[in-house]
Parts: C-alpha cells; sequence; structure tokens
C-alpha cells in the first residue's frame, strides 16, 4: 500500500500502471475510490486525453449524460466517492451488476484509510485486484485497511 502525500502526481502512473494492462482488453473496467471531488475531476482530465474513458460520478455530479455510460460499463475507469459507492444504491448495484463482475478488473482506493469502517472487498468479484493508496497510513490504519480489502 503506497503511501504517498494527498494530490501527489505519482499517484497518477501508479493507477495508468494498472489501467495499462487493460487497455488491450476491450470493454474493462477500474473503479477508483476517492473522497474529494477535485482530485477525481483533475483525474478524468489527465486521463481523457491519452484515451482512456474516463469519468467521475457522485453526489455533485448529477449529469445523466455523464451517469448513464457509467452505469452501463462503457467507461473504462471510473472516479466515485466512497459515500456513493456504499451508500447510493444506484451505485451499489451498479458494483454488484453482472456488467460489472466481468469487466472490472482492478478497484483503487484513494486516501485508503476511509476504508476502515466498510468491508468493500466483499463487494468484489474474487478476480478483482485492489491496489490502497494513503498518505497518512500508520501501522494500525495499514493493517485495518489490509484486513478490510484482502
Amino acid at each position: 500500500m503506497p503511501s504517498e502525500p494527498v494530490g501527489w502526481s505519482g499517484k497518477l502512473p501508479l493507477i495508468k500502471l494498472v489501467q495499462r494492462p487493460t487497455v488491450d482488453m476491450q470493454g474493462s473496467i477500474v473503479i477508483c475510490v476517492s473522497p474529494l471531488v477535485s482530485l477525481m475531476m483533475d483525474q478524468k482530465a489527465k486521463f481523457t486525453p491519452g484515451g482512456i474513458k474516463a469519468e467521475f460520478v457522485g453526489e455533485q455530479q448529477t449529469d445523466s449524460i455523464a451517469i448513464k455510460p457509467v452505469l452501463s460499463g462503457a467507461i473504462e475507469l471510473v472516479y466515485i466517492s466512497p459515500e456513493s459507492l456504499l451508500a447510493n444504491t444506484m451505485f451499489r448495484n451498479m458494483l454488484l451488476s453482472l456488467n460489472y463482475k466481468k469487466k472490472l478488473v482492478v478497484f483503487v482506493v484513494d486516501e485508503a484509510h476511509c476504508v476502515k469502517c466498510c468491508n468493500i472487498r466483499s463487494l468484489l468479484p474474487s478476480h478483482v485486484n485492489v491496489m490502497a493508496l494513503t498518505a497518512t497510513a500508520t501501522n494500525d490504519t495499514y493493517k485495518a485497511v489490509c484486513q478490510r480489502l484482502s
């Protein structure tokens, strides 16, 4: 679990690294959970020019034109807030859908200390790889995150 500062641009290549093998796997999906809308918007802006279909969804994203392709599985890199993923039935059902179970290949948690309270791994198919990133990982946080995501 890499531990780097909030907004550290070095995390972007890590996410690109896990996305890169999936580019050859047409239709695959990477989900990145991030608590900060501004970071999700920034990351989307950095990936889109490279030809990766990226979108952010969450409580501040009300554009149905942006949400519809995410729900259908047409977006390769989906940024979502933890609250939206866990509390919004629409996005939770998206994650549990057969389409996502087939296409999801990597689940990234940015600011991974946020997952201490939730058992996200139970929502993911066993074949999905998980990457956790944080700048504030104490030993206890590290252990808790590893337990929740393993």
